[in-house]
């Protein structure tokens, strides 16, 4: 087992472990005596005991051409608490296509439950609708609902455009979710249901269910955004139609089947109180309830059906802030309904957003104060991100924010159109609207027996040192998974990287590159000398799990004028300023290996040139003794202390690369050779335990042409993404102001680490407008230490 993973299972698991203590004394104040919902009860405890992540990505803005900077700004945080995560200090970012396919990708540093970076649009892109998605390695292990995903809109005005086509009938999409799971013969059942066009956008219509007979059972029509809801009872035997009217074209659908037998599921409010209603068929007499928000069980039942009826009741203030689960289980403890209730936060981090003044001229300083509270109107310290761009037909406001994703967005499924409306608006059109949101969007039919099953230990390790690096180890002979084989990962060059680890039983192997920052080649090998029958793979970080497709993309004719606007606006910033744009923070290079200090270090430049490695190892290199054994060399190492030689090999590299053959490294050419470090005593460093540290470094640090084994693998691979700088310009003085280089940008500031006073609440941001005219959106989002998300926009007007 290698370190990394012992780590893992001693530490990690045994930390996590004391959520699970902490779950079961929540569960003390509902525990039944009834042994099934005492069995429910465990099995939920263990399915929670590791923690899961949630991700959020603000975008500069929705809407880029070709050639155009999309900056981004990653979120991440605790599924059940929205609180920074400590787990993961790397999240991963891509932009993919409608074939479901990556255009882009990054692997990004999060520090304190963030993190920030950015992509250059290629100029070779197609136009359309993709998706920005973001997750962490250790999401991986769980489902990919709680992956960020977002759709953002790429024109390349260098290719034709399509014209948008005529709506027909069939572009519409109209889909049903029983409350709870499932129509049951004989009991009423809320119906909730859906129907979207072909952007995704709800549409209005007048709808009714109709029987196999052309008998009408009920009439539907939506409340907002294409959702609503309606109740009826399905007969025996009978099979129902739903048929609507869209300006003035009908579509039809079949509802789903209704069961002859099973259970229902109905939730409704009654002032601070949820009414639970559960109704059966046939001879049940027992059925369990079980209500959690997130990880924590909030009330557990053990309920007894009355002529195939029962009712519970819950207050509202019982339930944690989100998204709740009433899942209600069979006498066998099998789950038969579920269905999602939403709950408004009491208090989150509020935002206000205050410019100097509402409207500026072009080329002018723009001071925007901005403050956050919290609970009681309390002023907190928040980590915001900021961004300002020009609103039009083409950008509009944004779709979401931090706030509705992590409240809402996260814990449901599919595209949600307008979702601050819910959390915005609180009357009770948008209550309702909300509810019948959670029945179409939080549809599940028993996620629980996925919950329920014993599931294996996680696949996935959490990043919390670093990128880890997998690959696997395979016998070259037989193809099988080689367990117990150490590898060898190295970043090579004057500041390199190395990884060491041994495979697991399945043959992984998983290299903890920690600071491995920018694109750059590596190289992995195993010891060819005693382990020449394996081949060691390295396999792709990025998921292939949860891919979605965009909402369908087409241009009007009314948008071409606007889209010349831009492509001359992002042509001239490319053209002028482009370089400026393509800066990146080039951090410090740390210049001392993992060895630290070296104990001895010999700069050959100071010393005789002699004409072989060896003359110099044996003339003035105390340290080292070059042996002859079994027809080749071999070099050990003194042990200092001791002033012995040690029996065991050291480790020896160049430029970071580990040799195992001595006489290749006897036979380097010295004039290559700038320097030799030497440890001369144990080293403990990954798996192994090394008698000694022999690292020569070449003048470039990139190997001089010395041959590699041919059996290492070298590929090119992205570390960490260097961060760009995003370009401003400031005109605070009137020469620069007077510059006659075109200034068109529309994006004005991006600024993704933005930190509130801790006691006061309050910061400053400052840019310049430039020489675009238009509506401009401030739009902030931020997040606090306790978990509170907020989002907030204000516009300004440039003449």
């Amino acid at each position: 087992m290698s370190l990394t993973r012992k780590y893992f299972k001693n530490t990690f698991l045994q930390k996590f472990m004391f959520c699970g203590l902490l779950l079961a004394g929540c569960i003390t104040a509902v525990a039944q005596t009834d042994a099934g919902l005492q069995s429910l009860q465990q099995q939920f405890i263990s399915a929670q005991q590791l923690p899961q992540e949630k991700t959020f990505v603000h975008t500069d803005k929705d809407f880029f051409l070709a050639g155009d900077i999309l900056w981004f700004k990653v979120y991440v945080t605790d599924a059940f608490t929205n609180r920074p995560s400590a787990l993961s200090t790397v999240a991963y970012v891509e932009v993919t296509d409608n074939d479901k396919k990556p255009v882009l990708q990054a692997k990004i540093k999060i520090d304190s439950g963030s993190g920030n970076g950015s992509f250059q649009l290629p100029t070779s892109v197609k136009s359309g609708n993709y998706t920005v998605r973001a997750y962490t390695s250790w999401m991986r292990n769980f489902s990919t609902d709680l992956y960020f995903a977002s759709t953002i809109t790429i024109v390349n005005t260098f290719r034709p455009l399509s014209i948008q086509a005529a709506d027909t009938a069939a572009q519409y999409d109209m889909q049903f979710f029983p409350e709870g799971g499932n129509l049951v013969q004989n009991l009423p059942c809320k119906v909730a249901f859906r129907v979207i066009d072909r952007y995704g956008r709800g549409v209005n219509f007048d709808g009714k269910i109709i029987d196999q007979n052309g008998q009408q059972a009920a009439v539907f029509k939506p409340l907002k955004y294409g959702i609503g809801n309606f109740t009826f009872i399905p007969a025996n035997g009978a099979k129902y139609t739903a048929v609507a009217t869209i300006n003035g074209r009908t579509i039809s659908q079949a509802l789903p089947e209704a069961y002859s037998d099973g259970y229902t599921l109905h939730v409704e409010g009654a002032g601070n109180k949820l009414q639970i209603n559960i109704a059966g068929t046939g001879n049940a007499a027992t059925v369990y309830l079980l209500v959690n928000t997130g990880n924590n069980i909030k009330t557990a039942q053990a309920l007894q059906l009355q002529n195939g009826k029962t009712v519970y009741t819950i207050d509202k203030s019982a339930l944690g802030d989100g998204i709740t689960h009433f899942t209600v289980f069979n006498s066998q403890q099998k789950p038969v309904c579920e269905r999602l209730y939403f709950k408004r936060p009491a208090q989150q981090l509020t935002i206000a957003i205050q410019p100097a003044s509402q409207e500026y001229t072009q080329r002018s300083k723009v001071s925007v104060g901005i403050q956050t509270n919290g609970d009681g109107n309390i002023p907190v310290q928040a980590d915001m991100s900021v961004s300002v761009y020009r609103i039009d037909s083409l950008q509009g406001l944004p779709r979401q924010n931090i706030m509705t994703w992590l409240l809402l967005n996260a814990g449901l499924k599919g595209t949600i159109e307008n979702p601050a409306y819910y959390l915005d608006n609180t009357d009770a059109v948008a209550s309702e609207a909300l509810d019948n949101l959670v029945l179409t969007h939080g549809w599940s039919r028993y996620t629980w027996n996925d919950i329920m099953q014993n599931k294996a230990a996680p696949a996935y390790l959490p990043e919390y040192e670093g990128h880890i690096v997998t690959a696997r180890v395979t016998d070259k002979k037989t193809g099988k998974p080689a367990a117990d084989v150490t590898g060898y990962l190295t970043v090579p060059g004057k500041s390199f990287r190395l990884g060491i680890a041994k495979s697991d039983s399945s043959g992984m192997i998983r290299f903890n590159m920690k600071d491995f920052i920018g694109g750059d080649e590596i190289i992995v090998q195993t010891n060819q000398t005693a382990d020449s029958t394996y081949r060691i793979d390295v396999i792709n970080p990025f998921s292939d799990k949860g891919l979605t497709t965009a909402p369908s993309f087409t241009v009007s004719k009314d948008v071409q004028g606007l889209l010349l606007e831009h492509s001359i606006h992002t042509q001239a910033q490319n053209a002028y300023v482009g370089e400026k744009a393509r800066q990146f923070y080039i951090a410090a290079a740390d210049t001392i290996p993992f060895f630290g200090p070296a104990r001895e270090t010999y700069l050959l430049d100071d010393y005789t040139r002699f004409n072989t490695m060896e003359e110099v190892l044996r003339e003035y290199v105390l340290e080292i003794e070059p042996r002859r054994q079994h027809g080749g060399f071999v070099l050990k190492v003194m042990d200092e202390p001791h002033s012995l030689f040690f029996d065991e090999d050291p480790l020896v590299m160049v430029d970071g690369v580990p040799f195992f053959n001595m006489d290749t490294v006897l036979a380097l050419n010295p004039l290559k050779i700038r320097k030799l470090d030497i440890i001369s005593q144990k080293y403990y460093y990954g798996p192994l335990v090394l008698s000694g540290i022999v690292s020569y470094t070449t003048y470039k640090g990139d190997l001089d042409g010395i041959a590699l084994d041919p059996a290492s693998l070298v590929q090119e691979y992205d570390g960490l993404q260097l961060q760009r700088e995003f370009y401003s310009p400031k005109y605070d003085n009137p020469a620069i102001n007077s510059s006659r280089i075109p200034d068109f940008r529309d994006v004005l500031y991006w600024s993704p680490n933005i930190t509130t006073d801790a006691k006061t609440g309050k910061t400053q941001a400052a840019f310049y407008t430039s020489d675009v005219p238009g509506n401009y959106a401030i739009v902030v989002n931020g997040i606090t230490a306790d978990g509170k998300p907020g989002g907030n926009t204000y516009m300004i007007t440039v003449k």
